[in-house]
């Protein structure tokens, strides 16, 4: 926006407005990533935060610009979104109308999504094949192949006594939006301080046009691609898809606070 100065004979004064970002928290439940994550764009003031919590009770009170009962069902509601982060959400709860929409806002508005697997629902929606038609765009956008089986089995692998360390690949090392720092070497150290996570969900591996940015350590695979894809990023038409193969980082925070914000 352009003005001019009065008092400064003639000249005029440039006034540049960023707009902020505008996140959408879609949530199964109220993890402790979810909570960390919308505290800390709740405090950001470049950000605008929604949230719809799936099981949430009615009158429910949350730190959020603005609460969503239903998931956006229209472009003008759908498209004002920079970013959508999905914790273990059911998307069989979404109809046909939704989940076009939301494939579409991807591949054609550019948006950002990231998807979060979890110990609730993700097994659920992934193995419910009375819902495999509606949720075949769902499962487009994900950049891992689920595993396929003739019986429902229960691929969570959320009750690890033990953390797994989380390995990045040669690629998730350059992604530089996966830094804990500014410098490459010392993330790389930070990441290696981190214990790593107790859970994760089990897929056959990255899709064939995804990038795997992490595996987790395992002393059993035959060689580092064998060992199970924690992070994988794709990019879908003119957006990007993250996934996440649980929900732990808010981990690192016991390390440093900081690199769960910075992370995020």
């Amino acid at each position: 926006r352009v003005r001019p100065n009065r008092e400064l004979e003639g000249r005029e004064i440039v006034e540049v407005f960023v707009p902020k970002t505008r996140v959408l928290l879609f949530a199964g439940g109220p993890t402790r990533e979810y909570r960390f994550l919308r505290n800390q764009l709740r405090r950001d003031e470049g950000m605008i935060v929604d949230v719809m919590l799936q099981m949430a009770q009615t009158g429910i009170a949350q730190e959020a610009n603005e609460i969503l009962f239903d998931f956006p069902s229209d472009k003008e509601t759908l498209y004002k979104y920079d970013c959508i982060v999905a914790f273990d959400p059911d998307w069989r709860e979404l109809d046909e109308n939704q989940i076009s929409l939301l494939e579409k806002w991807v591949a054609e508005e550019g948006g950002g999504l990231v998807v979060i697997a979890g110990p609730v629902c993700t097994d659920e929606w992934v193995h419910d094949r009375k819902s495999e038609d509606l949720l075949r765009k769902v499962r487009a956008l994900y950049p891992v192949e689920f595993k396929q089986h003739f019986a429902i089995l229960d691929d969570s692998k959320f009750d690890n006594a033990k953390p797994r360390r989380v390995r990045m690949t040669p690629y998730g090392e350059d992604s530089q939006y996966l830094w804990l720092s500014d410098d490459r070497i010392e993330s790389t150290r930070r990441w290696d301080e981190f214990e790593g996570v107790y859970g994760y969900y089990g897929v056959d591996g990255a899709k064939p046009v995804a990038q795997v940015l992490a595996r987790l350590e395992d002393p059993d695979a035959l060689s580092p691609t064998d060992a199970p894809v924690f992070m994988v990023s794709q990019f879908y038409g003119s957006g990007r898809v993250l996934y996440l193969g649980s929900g732990e980082f808010w981990r690192l925070r016991s390390l440093d606070e900081g690199y769960f914000e910075v992370l995020y």
